[in-house]
């Protein structure tokens, strides 16, 4: 009986804990390494990468548009402009890795656009 009192009164100092983590892990780059924004910008840029793909509709957790990689590699883009939602376009874009992002897809590694562009013909 005793233990269950003393397992109570840890519960509110639990939520505390996870609440405090929860924030520290949303903070920003910026915030999080105490950089001034421009610095920040900076290490980001290191993030973007460049690839030369085909655009898929994948088939899983209600459909979603991705692309395959010359690389192998598979891309979850969620932010693929809607002009680019073609299955079998072949494209060239640059992006930015979102590390921290999650997603129920569970298909590659999840990137943001920042250009994009059509490269060839639709690939069969």
């Amino acid at each position: 009986m005793r233990e269950m009192a003393r397992m109570r009164n840890w519960i509110p100092v639990l939520i505390m804990v996870m609440a405090l983590a929860g924030s520290a892990f949303g903070l920003d780059r910026a915030a999080a390494t105490g950089d001034k924004p421009e610095k920040a910008d900076k290490a980001r840029s290191k993030d973007e990468i460049s690839i030369t793909g085909t655009v898929v509709h994948v088939d899983l957790e209600g459909g979603f548009w991705g692309v395959v990689g010359d690389d192998g590699k598979q891309y979850d883009v969620p932010n693929l402009p809607k002009e680019f939602r073609k299955h079998g376009l072949r494209v060239k874009f640059a992006a930015r890795l979102s590390p921290g992002q999650i997603s129920f897809h569970m298909w590659g590694v999840i990137v943001e656009v920042v250009s994009i562009e059509k490269i060839g013909e639709m690939s069969k």
